[in-house]
């Protein structure tokens, strides 16, 4: 891209500047292995596009599982059975944020 800069004194100067344009940020992980209750569990959260820096977080995580934010991890024991929805959120360092909801069951 060409750009043409004039300073508060009338210098002028032609630059050409870099423009990079990358793919949106979106959750690429559609579905998540099922868990089992008292039974150590990881799932490695992915994306496409965006951004490096990614900071994640999850509601509706059942007890004993936690995200780890910078890594996109999913982790933990879980204490109980049952189906959740897990509201994923990332966030890159330019500040793009993608959204996904995946069910876990945890038997």
């Amino acid at each position: 891209m060409a750009a043409h800069l004039v300073d508060a004194t009338g210098a002028a100067r032609d630059l050409q500047i870099p423009l990079v344009v990358r793919p949106r940020l979106a959750i690429s992980t559609t579905r998540l292995p099922a868990a089992v209750k008292g039974r150590t569990y990881t799932a490695k959260l992915a994306v496409r596009g965006g951004v490096g820096g990614l900071r994640w977080t999850a509601t509706g995580a059942p007890a004993g599982l936690r995200l780890a934010a910078r890594a996109g991890t999913l982790s933990g024991t879980p204490a109980q059975a049952g189906a959740y929805r897990l509201k994923l959120r990332v966030r890159d360092a330019l500040g793009a944020i993608s959204t996904r909801t995946l069910l876990l069951t945890v038997r």
